[in-house]
């Protein structure tokens, strides 16, 4: 929902610049959320989550490290649009749901809020392959394609305020999760 021009993690605060059809959906979901907040008696939390991975994700068409597990399992060539220098930021997917967990068990303190989760860590495309090879014996296969008007060259999240008003933060390392969305 950020978009491009980021090089630093990003606040909730920042400017909303959308550049899919799928992030304009979000915003408009949240648009809404916010309009309903302010003129009936819904309240809202808003999550907005990095990228989540885990072990029950294995989709070849979205999630670059699910999708990377799945081909490297296949033995197949991974593919990478751009250089695989793009940095993102992953979280456990576990993580994920203990943070919208927290938000149930404290909905005083999260009522009408929008907060980041993620892991606040950017990590690029050719930092989780090496991550991946150290999993494997044979070499794997990366085929880097052009990229699409779509990547963007940032996506970080800052999630200092989450950790600040609820009291939640990701814990686990980058490692840590590629080894268990692996097993």
């Amino acid at each position: 929902v950020y978009g491009p021009g980021h090089n630093t993690p990003i606040k909730e605060n920042f400017k909303l610049n959308p550049i899919t059809p799928y992030a304009y959906g979000k915003i408009a979901i949240e648009n809404y959320l916010q309009f309903l907040g302010n003129t009936t008696d819904v309240t809202y939390t808003i999550l907005r989550a990095s990228n989540p991975v885990g072990k029950w994700h294995a989709n070849l068409k979205q999630g670059f490290i699910g999708a990377a597990i799945a081909k490297t399992k296949a033995k197949e060539a991974i593919h990478i649009y751009g250089n695989g220098e793009t940095i993102r930021d992953y979280v456990d997917a576990d993580e994920l749901a203990g943070a919208i967990n927290q938000v149930l068990n404290n909905l005083a303190v999260s009522k009408n809020k929008i907060w980041n989760v993620g892991s606040g860590i950017g990590i690029s495309l050719n930092q989780i392959i090496a991550i991946l090879q150290k999993n494997i014996e044979h070499e794997l296969t990366v085929e880097y394609l052009i990229s699409r008007n779509t990547d963007l060259d940032y996506n970080v999240l800052n999630c200092s305020l989450i950790n600040t008003e609820l009291g939640w933060s990701a814990k686990l390392t980058i490692d840590e999760i590629i080894n268990n969305a692996w097993e």
